[in-house]
């Protein structure tokens, strides 16, 4: 439960101008499956952020689980080993 005031500083919030701000490497993951976030928003998202790797996981919720979730790590490792944060 929120109170009122949450409400009025969120109401005309735009988080698309927000996010276009931060400028560092950003990997986006989203499920095709996703029943409680549209897709329509991460493909917005991975537009406005200027450095941006956005992978589709196929058959994926929500969360990541069972194939969705081997898939997911196998994106996170790739993209961890392009930007140089592992060995």
């Amino acid at each position: 439960r929120v109170g009122r005031i949450y409400a009025e500083d969120v109401w005309n919030y735009d988080i698309y101008e927000e996010i276009g701000r931060y400028t560092k490497a950003v990997l986006l993951l989203h499920g095709d499956r996703d029943g409680i976030v549209p897709i329509t928003y991460a493909r917005q998202a991975a537009k406005v952020y200027p450095d941006v790797e956005f992978d589709i996981i196929r058959g994926g919720g929500h969360g990541f689980y069972g194939n969705a979730f081997d898939d997911a790590a196998d994106c996170i490792l790739r993209y961890l080993q392009r930007i140089g944060a592992t060995e």
